[in-house]
């Protein structure tokens, strides 16, 4: 089984993620959506990057 980050990482970093887009929306009406789409997307890549260099795909 592949080793998986620990729970209280992945929530630490959506918490981030979610903060740092209420900032950016409080300053540019809808970036702070573009801002999660664009986080999470690389959070995926950098996961499955990391997961497929650990040999499981």
């Amino acid at each position: 089984m592949a080793e998986r980050s620990p729970l209280w990482i992945v929530g630490v970093a959506a918490l981030l993620i979610a903060a740092i887009a209420f900032g950016i929306g409080q300053v540019f009406e809808g970036g702070g959506v573009m801002f999660v789409i664009l986080a999470t997307s690389l959070m995926t890549v950098y996961s499955h990057r990391k997961w497929r260099a650990k040999g499981n795909g």
